[in-house]
């Protein structure tokens, strides 16, 4: 089986960080880790934990909003 690793970066767009975590789940693939990039919003966290609950763990990094991602 492989492995799929996604990347998504979240400046302060939740609502569109919220979308594709949806998306995510309403697809078949089940052999992925989700990396979630957060460049200095303030919710970013809860709201990935929140809509991620009880189906997926991602890894969730924050940085603040000092590096131009």
């Amino acid at each position: 089986m492989s492995l799929a690793v996604i990347i998504l970066t979240s400046p302060g767009r939740e609502a569109n960080l919220v979308a594709c975590l949806q998306a995510l789940k309403a697809q078949t693939l089940q052999g992925f880790e989700l990396i979630v990039v957060d460049d200095g919003s303030e919710q970013g966290e809860a709201v990935v934990r929140t809509a991620t609950a009880g189906w997926l763990d991602p890894l969730y990094l924050w940085r603040p909003n000092d590096y131009n991602m």
